[in-house]
């Protein structure tokens, strides 16, 4: 793999493919658990850091349930990650995106003791959480999540809690903020259901209209409460205004650059599109990197705000918005985002109400 550069915040690695649950609107459908080996994840970081020099690297263990491979695994993981970063001199930080259900008490001091966050996934209350985060057998996760999200807020492990909005609970956005704020949240972020296969199937997906709808009612809360609570997309859009221009997560630049990393050592160019080889970049473990794919991609923000963007104000807060939403919703990754309707009404109810903060 010749060298090559690549815009990261962090590198997304699918250690586990297969969850233990089958979320109602999940864009993720593997059902057979496959674990990533120890000797690909080294090749994977070696391979990273041979081609991308970086002082500090964040890996997230996302996609998949990655608590699925065990404290063990992880303790062998990190153990390689130590010896990368006597070899490259860099240091390298870790976070977990999980489910919640298998967090217990080892788990806990596990991420204590390396320092790492946690994204936990919870979409309300019990009787909203319940509709669509569900098991196999169909029987409800709250139970199993809220005792785990527990156990991380009373070891005071740094936590952030994202909710996906869908038909089943978009209706009650007020409900879901008080509930994170009883539970001591202090990170929240929401999420619209794309039109994924699953929620198109079971009818979850949002639309724009219903996303934006539950967002500006959502500010009025937060407004009164900015000092307790961070909430996503709202703070990532006021900073984006305050800035004049977007930078960090792909719904916001069209597509930075990134990439994600399949448990089979690829690259891929969203991590909700693993598997799809329409966006397969290269291979670590097979040291291949297809540059001419990367930077057709690469290139999607910017033809979007000379094209089919280029006549909205807020055009340079999105770029188009998420490649992912583009694709599964008209089968075209240069196309806008579905929810870009949504983003325009929310950017501009933000700029009228925080002036202050806004130089868009």
């Amino acid at each position: 793999m010749k060298t090559y550069k690549l815009s990261l915040i962090a590198m997304l690695i699918q250690t586990v493919k297969g969850c233990n649950l089958r979320c109602r609107y999940c864009y993720y459908d593997d059902k057979d658990i496959v674990t990533m080996e120890p000797g690909v994840f080294r090749k994977v970081l070696e391979s990273h850091l041979t081609k991308l020099r970086q002082r500090v690297l964040h890996v997230v263990f996302h996609e998949g349930e990655p608590l699925l491979a065990g404290v063990e695994y992880y303790e062998q993981l990190f153990k390689i990650e130590r010896e990368i970063e006597r070899k490259y001199g860099v240091r390298i930080t870790n976070g977990f995106v999980t489910n919640g259900t298998l967090i217990n008490k080892t788990w806990v001091e596990f991420f204590r003791k390396h320092g790492c966050g946690v994204t936990v996934s919870i979409d309300g209350p019990e009787y909203l959480h319940n509709r669509a985060r569900v098991f196999p057998s169909g029987k409800g996760s709250f139970s199993e999540v809220l005792r785990g999200l527990r156990l991380l807020k009373d070891a005071g492990i740094h936590t952030s809690v994202l909710c996906v909005l869908n038909k089943e609970n978009v209706s009650a956005v007020e409900e879901i903020f008080s509930f994170a704020l009883r539970e001591g949240v202090t990170t929240l972020g929401f999420n619209p259901a794309s039109p994924s296969k699953r929620a198109s199937e079971h009818g979850l997906a949002l639309s724009a209209e219903e996303y934006a709808e539950a967002l500006l009612r959502l500010t009025k809360l937060w407004k009164r409460h900015r000092d307790k609570v961070s909430v996503n997309p709202l703070s990532q859009y006021l900073s984006h205004l305050k800035r004049g221009y977007a930078t960090g997560l792909c719904r916001d630049t069209g597509y930075s650059g990134g990439y994600a990393v399949s448990v089979e050592g690829e690259l891929y160019a969203c991590h909700r599109l693993l598997g799809d080889k329409n966006f397969l970049l290269g291979s670590f473990a097979e040291d291949w990197f297809d540059r001419q794919r990367y930077e057709e991609l690469k290139a999607r923000g910017g033809i979007l705000r000379a094209t089919k963007c280029r006549a909205c104000e807020f055009a340079r807060f999105c770029n188009g918005g998420c490649m992912y939403n583009a694709y599964m919703s008209c089968g075209n990754a240069f196309a806008r985002d579905c929810f870009c309707p949504a983003y325009r009404q929310i950017f501009r109810h933000l700029r009228s109400s925080y002036p202050e903060r806004s130089s868009g």
